[in-house]
């Protein structure tokens, strides 16, 4: 989609439970070379360029993942080739192939702290303030500098302070740090792509989702509408991988059977038509409707707002920490439209300085499956482990029965 070589390739675009909205998420050519080095160095792949690339080839996956654990990962390089820049910052200059687009993600992601971690994890304010850092660890590696780190991590605090905790004595905190990784990771960085490209008086319609559904086997259910959950009901894939490793002869009610299928109903209209249903109001001004999704409950369509103010703050955070590895010079508001024309900048009439990665070719990276579809045939896989907590649905209108 920020590739204008691509442009011919696909029609139409999915972007499912993806983070491609921030900047940590990239790497910048100094960053990747010093992440190659690394790699090269503990997997004792040396020599010249032929030589690394058969020794990483020849590589065991386990190697791959014991780099992951100590702090060796795999982002997209800004390197004027392929992206010439932040893709958001490519949307808000218009420099972009312009294809209608789905964007979404699930209710609980990877996992869901309150659900699978012991009780009184994140208990008490002195708990969750000493435990917070340590979820944004990979940010301190990414900045390079303490002092920078704990400035950021004293941002956060701020905004998500322990007297935002629930009354549960137990789990008090966990349910707030959930919603703030999940804000930063995945809520704000999609509302943040979806109005860069809103932005853009000649983009194709958007349409916003959120799959709110659990599967009902035992040992899954606890962990809610969880990452990649979505692709089982998008494929139909009842006794799917996951499934049948964690939980042995896992099995679908009707309920859910009936759901899948409108779910790929909806798919596969929107591969054919650009629409997933007619009463699917496509994401843009005054409300900003996104369609929830989940068995026994109606489609309906809701308004993003509960965490507005959060996302202004993420956004915030992306303009003023992105900026020190990769220059900016993206327009403002006034500078590109007219000012009626609501973008996603955050308060002050400050352009948000962030991303989005759309895959055109079939990978999958160890660390995570959040999946990208170019629909005419294109499929992508990008992710990263995400926990995430959420509960935005408010202001909703009725439309069809499941």
């Amino acid at each position: 989609m920020f590739n204008k070589e691509s442009d011919e390739l696909f029609s139409s675009v999915i972007s499912q439970s993806s983070t491609t909205g921030l900047f940590a998420a990239y790497f910048s050519l100094r960053q990747a070379i010093i992440m190659g080095e690394s790699f090269k160095n503990f997997t004792g792949c040396t020599g010249d360029k032929n030589v690394v690339l058969n020794c990483i080839r020849n590589l065991n996956s386990n190697k791959f993942v014991e780099a992951l654990d100590k702090g060796m990962y795999f982002n997209e390089v800004i390197d004027e080739k392929i992206f010439d820049d932040l893709p958001v910052r490519l949307a808000m200059k218009g420099d972009f192939n312009r294809k209608p687009i789905m964007i979404g993600h699930t209710t609980n992601e990877l996992s869901n702290k309150c659900a699978d971690l012991p009780p009184g994890q994140y208990g008490t304010p002195e708990q969750y303030q000493k435990l917070l850092p340590g979820s944004f660890a990979d940010m301190s590696k990414i900045f390079g500098d303490d002092k920078v780190f704990n400035e950021f991590i004293d941002k956060i605090f701020n905004q998500y302070p322990p007297s935002k905790c629930d009354n549960n004595p137990q789990r008090a905190c966990c349910r707030l740090l959930d919603n703030l990784v999940n804000d930063f990771l995945v809520r704000c960085p999609a509302r943040r792509l979806a109005r860069a490209l809103r932005y853009d008086e000649s983009m194709p319609d958007i349409f916003f989702f959120n799959f709110d559904q659990a599967i009902s086997c035992p040992d899954l259910v606890k962990l809610g509408a969880f990452h990649t959950s979505d692709i089982t009901w998008v494929f139909g894939a009842e006794g799917s991988y996951y499934e049948s490793k964690i939980v042995p002869n896992c099995t679908w009610s009707s309920d859910e059977r009936e759901f899948s299928s409108k779910v790929i109903d909806r798919w596969q209209n929107f591969a054919t038509t650009f629409r997933p249903a007619p009463e699917w109001q496509p994401y843009d001004r005054p409300h900003y409707y996104y369609q929830n999704l989940a068995v026994g409950q109606k489609f309906y369509l809701a308004q993003f707002v509960a965490s507005e103010s959060s996302c202004d703050f993420w956004d915030g955070i992306e303009v003023e920490y992105s900026r020190r590895e990769f220059p900016d010079d993206t327009p403002t508001q006034d500078t590109k439209h007219d000012t009626d024309r609501e973008p996603y900048i955050a308060p002050g009439n400050v352009v948000m300085t962030s991303w989005i990665f759309f895959l055109a070719i079939g990978t999958v990276f160890t660390f995570g499956c959040a999946c990208a579809w170019c629909l005419s045939g294109i499929v992508g896989c990008f992710g990263r482990k995400i926990d995430i907590q959420y509960n935005i649905l408010t202001d909703y209108e009725e439309s069809e029965d499941l």
